[in-house]
Formats: C-alpha cells, sequence, structure tokens
C-alpha cells in the first residue's frame, strides 16, 4: 500500500501526517540496519591488522570528512556549529566509546554472535525512553523488546562460557548506544540530521585523537596506531562511507519515529550481520545461538 493511501487529501494532495512520519521512520530504519552490519563486517576483516582504536578513530575521520561538504552546500558554515553544541559533544563521546568496544568485540567474536549480544540495547532503549521520556510503550512493544532480551541472554551464555568477560564487551556498548539514541531523540528537535552527524564525528575525533597517542604511548595494542597499506586503506573508505550512511539514516528514523517504535526494528540488523558473518567469514551460529 502506497503512502499516498494511508493519508487524508487535502485540496487533491495527501496530507504527511504521523502516521506517515512513523512508516518513513521504519522505512529509513530498515535500511540503515542493512548498511551497518557491511561497516561491522569490514571492521572485522582488516582487525588483524588494524587495531579497534585505529578502525573507530578512521571511521570518524571519514565521517567528518564526508559530512563536511553536505553541510555547508545544504545549510552553510552556520550548519557546523549545532544548536546545543555540549550536548552533542556528549553524543559524540557516547558513540565514540560504543563503536570502539564493538570494534574490539568483533575482533575476537563471531560478527553475529556480538551484535546479538550488543542487542541487550532496544531493551535498554525501551526503559529509558519510558521512564526519561515518558514514551507510551504498549504490550506488543514490551514483548517485542522482552522476547529480544531473552535472545540475547541465550547467545551470551555459550559465548561467556568460551571467551568469558570479552563476551560483555558488546553489552556495554550497547548499553551507551541506547544513552546516545535517546539523546539524538531529544536533541533532534534543535538541529539537522546533517548537523548532528557532523557534530557527532567531529567531536568523537576530537575525543579520540588523544586516546590514539596515549594508547600508543602506553603501548596498548587495542588503541596503538599501526601503518596502513592500500589494502587497508581501500576498506576503510568502504566502513567510513557505509556507516556514515547508516548512522545518517537512523539520525533522520529518530526524529521521524519514537524510540520506543524504532527499538524492536533494530534486530533486524542480526539477521544481516549474520549473513554476511556466513559468507564473509564462514561463521555459522549454532542450534542455540539460532534460537536466540
Amino acid at each position: 500500500m502506497g503512502a499516498a493511501a494511508i493519508c487524508p487529501l487535502v485540496g487533491g494532495r495527501p496530507v504527511r501526517g504521523p502516521l506517515h512520519r512513523m512508516l518513513r521512520g521504519l522505512g529509513l530504519v530498515v535500511v540503515a540496519m542493512i548498511l551497518l552490519p557491511g561497516q561491522d563486517a569490514v571492521a572485522k576483516y582488516i582487525s588483524g591488522t588494524v587495531s579497534p582504536g585505529q578502525i573507530t578513530w578512521t571511521r570518524f575521520l571519514l565521517q567528518t570528512l564526508f559530512m563536511l561538504p553536505f553541510v555547508i552546500y545544504f545549510q552553510g558554515t552556520a550548519g557546523l556549529l549545532p544548536n546545543r553544541l555540549w550536548p552533542n559533544v556528549l553524543r559524540g563521546a557516547l558513540i565514540a566509546t560504543s563503536s570502539m568496544l564493538f570494534f574490539a568485540a568483533i575482533k575476537f567474536m563471531p560478527l553475529a554472535d556480538a551484535l546479538a549480544i550488543f542487542f541487550v540495547e532496544p531493551f535498554i532503549l525501551t526503559i529509558l525512553s519510558a521512564l526519561v521520556d515518558k514514551e507510551p510503550v504498549n504490550r506488543s512493544r514490551r514483548i517485542a523488546v522482552v522476547a529480544g532480551f531473552v535472545g540475547v541472554l541465550i547467545v551470551v551464555r555459550p559465548s561467556y562460557a568460551v571467551l568469558g568477560w570479552i563476551s560483555l564487551i558488546p553489552a556495554a556498548g550497547g548499553f551507551i548506544f541506547a544513552i546516545y539514541v535517546l539523546l539524538t531523540r531529544r536533541l533532534s528537535a534543535y538541529d539537522t540530521s546533517l548537523t548532528m552527524q557532523f557534530a557527532a564525528g567531529a567531536s568523537a575525533l576530537v575525543l579520540l585523537t588523544p586516546g590514539l597517542a596515549l594508547g600508543w604511548l602506553a603501548g596498548w595494542p587495542e588503541l596503538s596506531p599501526s601503518a596502513v597499506g592500500t589494502f587497508e586503506v581501500g576498506f576503510l573508505l568502504l566502513m567510513g562511507v557505509l556507516g556514515t550512511t547508516g548512522h545518517l539514516l537512523f539520525v533522520q528514523a529518530s526524529r521521524l519515529a519514537p524510540s520506543s517504535l524504532i527499538a524492536p526494528m533494530q534486530y533486524f540488523e542480526i539477521a544481516c550481520a549474520a549473513l554476511l558473518g556466513y559468507l564473509v567469514f564462514g561463521d555459522f551460529p549454532d542450534f542455540w545461538k539460532w534460537v536466540g
């Protein structure tokens, strides 16, 4: 059914009401959930030669560079500075930390396993959106999110037996990402998606640069930068395109649909990650992980 078929007509033209906005937001979430596992697969593919810290730093460097001309073209230089500066800096810190934790996890874990554990996030997001933003959460949404959380626990159990505390790293990343999504929803009333994505990328880059320098000085392998060749540069560029586009679509979706409605839809990313993990790395989830 087309969008016009569900919108009332005024003067022969469709009125794009709340239902149309929500459907458009959900459609953007689905596309984002297809693109983002591609970014993660690329990150895992090069994790043997590039540290998680350097992958995260490069990801936000490219996001900042990619977004810069678009912001200036559509909004002018005024669009480079968000109306709520420090909350957007906090968004950058949150997404940088969450991304680095996840990239560290997929270095040691199958992509689908790490992502399934990361998806404790919709459960946390739904709770936070109800408690902080007072969003109504109907019965079907509660059932969907709780079922997803039970699935996360089923996946964690065998992963923890094999990897120990490493299996909890994506859960920490998911918790931080839930706060990021909630903050994104709140700030979307003050700035455009372009400005918010540029601000998040620039803030993350500024915060990660001294962290990478500290990792190099301290000799921490997960943070230390390393020399990269043409092979790694090409994949890092691809990762930047996929990640920037996916997160831009996700931010726009957060402007159109409530967080508690977006949260369950994010589980679609796990299916895409499982497919990529099998095709690229030969990781086929076992019975209990499929149940999860």
